[in-house]
């Protein structure tokens, strides 16, 4: 662990309620990053069927009771890959995000990857609207979509949290005003060797007033995280190891102009 990685993780872990030492939790933090970069490589599973055996879902309910098109929800907080998880369990989505690890074997890339119409990949920001615009149709024929609320991206606002807010894109609060979509929230621990992907109930439906719809959202994702990283505050190194505060980090984008307060996407004449 590099030495602002530390302090980073340290001051994170000092803010969290509970912790009684926050070295033991740096330190478990580092570990468990290592693991996580590991299985985001898909090392030592060679096939489908073992990924398969390695992933758990939990509250499939609210997928299939779904009755519109559907924004699946993921987060930095927690092991990546919830959304090939979900894929490896049955259940039909589009992953809008970055390329997968070049590491993965051939016959999961074949399954998952190769040949499959159903994946996006988003090369940049250039690309976002482009992306956004697909999955806007994929929504509107009543299809899922996998997209991360945090990270990069333009953001929308920022959750407080102990330790640090989190910064939310805007990407998916367009989709979802644009299409009425379901919102499911979607985070995942590892249990051992078992990712355990949670998909939880819909945010709060849109509102007409922006302002209200923001904060509506804003406070049940921020009730969300912050009982997950009660739960497992070790799994959550890249929410430590982020540098500065997300209410900085937003309105500092905003200064230089790499994040713009307009709207993302606008309806198609």
């Amino acid at each position: 662990m590099r030495l602002r990685d530390l302090q980073r993780a340290l001051a994170w872990a000092g803010a969290q309620p509970g912790v009684t030492s926050r070295w033991r939790l740096a330190l478990a933090l580092s570990a468990y990053e290592g693991r996580f970069v590991a299985r985001n490589s898909l090392l030592g599973i060679r096939t489908p069927a073992q990924l398969r055996r390695l992933a758990t879902v939990q509250g499939a309910e609210h997928l299939t009771g779904a009755s519109r098109g559907v924004i699946l929800l993921g987060f930095l907080a927690g092991p990546r890959l919830s959304w090939l998880a979900l894929r490896a369990s049955g259940h039909r989505l589009t992953w809008l995000g970055g390329r997968p690890s070049p590491l993965w074997r051939s016959p999961i890339r074949q399954g998952y990857l190769v040949g499959r119409g159903d994946l996006i990949l988003s090369t940049g920001v250039v690309d976002s609207v482009r992306v956004l615009r697909h999955a806007e149709r994929l929504l509107r024929a009543g299809g899922s979509v996998f997209m991360n609320a945090d990270g990069t991206g333009p953001g929308a606002f920022s959750v407080p949290l102990a330790g640090r807010p989190i910064v939310i894109q805007r990407g998916w609060l367009a989709l979802r005003r644009l299409t009425g979509a379901t919102v499911l929230p979607v985070l995942s621990h590892m249990e051992g060797l078992r990712q355990v992907v949670t998909v939880y109930p819909p945010l709060p439906p849109p509102v007409d007033d922006p302002a209200l719809d923001v904060e509506n959202c804003r406070r049940a994702l921020g009730e969300l995280l912050a009982a997950f990283i009660a739960r497992h505050p070790e799994q959550c190194a890249l929410v430590a190891f982020a540098r500065g505060g997300g209410a900085q980090m937003l309105d500092e984008a905003v200064r230089r102009g790499q994040v713009s307060r307009a709207p993302i996407l606008e309806p198609e004449a």
